[in-house]
């Protein structure tokens, strides 16, 4: 996959709450390798305060660029 190209590894559909974000996470966590501080792995959103609390529950800060 080249630089700029974006790849959607899972999606759920519900209400806006940290129970629907945990369902999401699940699923990246499950097909994504896991990642490393030198291999990070790179998530885009909205910004939804959920994605912030739940992201750290997944991954480790120093292996995610989150924006």
């Amino acid at each position: 996959m080249t630089r700029g190209s974006y790849l959607i590894v899972a999606y759920e559909i519900g209400k806006r709450t940290k129970k629907t974000c945990e369902k999401l996470f699940e699923k990246v966590f499950d097909r994504v390798q896991l990642p490393f501080p030198d291999m990070k792995i790179e998530i885009f959103s909205d910004g939804h305060d959920d994605y912030t609390n739940t992201i750290p529950e997944y991954y480790a800060e120093t292996c995610v660029d989150y924006g």
